[in-house]
């Protein structure tokens, strides 16, 4: 295998726009050198400091893409990486860890907007596959997501179509081979969405997704699920005559949820779906572990903001990592939001973008007490630019030191 060529970039070319307060700035920062479209969807940080990325990468003369895992060093030197080959166009959307085992990669085979097929693919620690698997129905709304018990089994999440046209969510419980050893669906009076799935410390599972509502809008809910796949509760977030896409859930030390997303308008109502124009505000909710909503929070820079991932440090304070489109004052790229725990905001931090639409995908806590987070996310399928990168933040904490 080629090897994979990486570059820092030059500090004064990513001075970010920061406002007032702590400084969460990068320790590191590395792009893909190539020419090849590519981008990163998802990480991990392994029991040895190293990271191992999900991303996606382009077939050889196509104009269609393949799934990439590719392993960093704690210092985010590229180690090895892995392609997966596929039929068609493959989008990665989630990484979890099998253990100290291996990996879960949930993929979803074919174009945005239109019939996909949801798998899922095992890997070694090393990379190297060990299966795949199909989800028996065709999923209907671009997101499938997986996530894995102490156990060895897991949980896979996607949205299928009944016979009488509404969308549904279906929630398999799988072993570690991949065999469906429950089935369970989960219906409204609307078309409903899954889009998130969290295993919480009592071992209930935490799904969010979104109800929708006609013209361009749409309600934000949260369920709590038991291992028997029976629903404890279900909380909803009303849009009030908006869209809301929730993103990421995640559970705080206090043991409440906190759910990041998009929250917006849409400016023509009456036009097809596929051509609905949306200014979008980030919004997010914390509940507690009954459903009762704490408090939900927009945050709103005078242009379209949104958020692709949470985390949680362990004194409460949030992260949230997105994009931010000020058009007023040209502010452009990836963003990341730090509030405390009652979502007050403490600061921001907008990194110089690379091309159109770029945004970050994927934040996590690292081992140090810093956060990792890597892009560019959400990039249309008929986009051929596009460049994977990886950043490594020090935490707030870390800069008072």
């Amino acid at each position: 295998m080629n090897k994979t060529w990486w570059i820092i970039l030059p500090a004064l070319l990513l001075l970010p726009q920061i406002s007032k307060g702590q400084d969460i700035g990068p320790v590191w920062e590395k792009q893909m050198s190539s020419q090849m479209f590519t981008s990163f969807n998802d990480v991990a940080e392994n029991s040895d400091g190293t990271f191992t990325v999900l991303g996606t990468i382009d077939k050889k003369g196509s104009n269609a893409t393949d799934p990439w895992l590719i392993f960093f060093t704690p210092a985010g030197d590229t180690i090895k990486s892995v392609i997966f080959p596929n039929e068609g166009a493959d989008t990665p959307i989630r990484l979890a860890k099998y253990g100290d085992n291996g990996y879960l990669i949930a993929v979803l085979n074919g174009l945005p907007g239109e019939q996909q097929t949801a798998w899922v693919l095992k890997t070694g620690t090393d990379g190297k596959e060990i299966w795949r698997k199909n989800h028996p129905e065709p999923n209907f709304t671009g997101r499938t997501d997986v996530a894995v018990s102490e156990d060895g089994t897991w949980w896979w999440l996607n949205t299928i179509r009944e016979d009488n046209g509404y969308e549904v969510i279906n929630l398999c419980h799988l072993n570690g081979e991949g065999d469906i050893t429950g089935n369970f669906t989960f219906t409204d009076k609307q078309s409903m969405h899954a889009h998130s799935i969290r295993i919480l410390p009592d071992l209930t599972l935490a799904v969010t997704g979104q109800t929708d509502q006609g013209k361009g809008s749409s309600t934000m809910w949260v369920m709590r699920i038991n291992q028997q796949g029976e629903q404890i509760w279900k909380s909803t977030v009303p849009g009030a005559g908006k869209k809301i896409s929730p993103e990421c859930i995640c559970c705080t030390p206090d043991n409440n949820l906190v759910i990041a997303g998009w929250i917006g308008s849409c400016m023509n109502p009456d036009a097809l779906p596929e051509n609905q124009i949306f200014d979008f505000d980030l919004i997010l909710t914390k509940m507690d572990g009954s459903g009762k909503i704490l408090w939900t929070k927009n945050y709103d820079r005078e242009g379209s903001e949104g958020g692709n991932a949470v985390a949680v440090m362990p004194d409460g304070n949030i992260f949230i990592a997105g994009k931010c489109e000020t058009s007023f004052t040209g502010t452009i790229g990836p963003w990341l939001l730090m509030t405390d725990k009652d979502g007050k905001k403490i600061t921001d931090r907008v990194e110089k973008f690379m091309f159109n639409g770029d945004q970050a995908s994927r934040v996590i806590n690292t081992s140090d007490g810093g956060l990792l987070m890597v892009g560019p996310g959400k990039t249309p399928p008929d986009s051929r630019r596009s460049i994977g990168w990886i950043r490594k933040f020090k935490s707030a904490t870390q800069a008072q030191q």
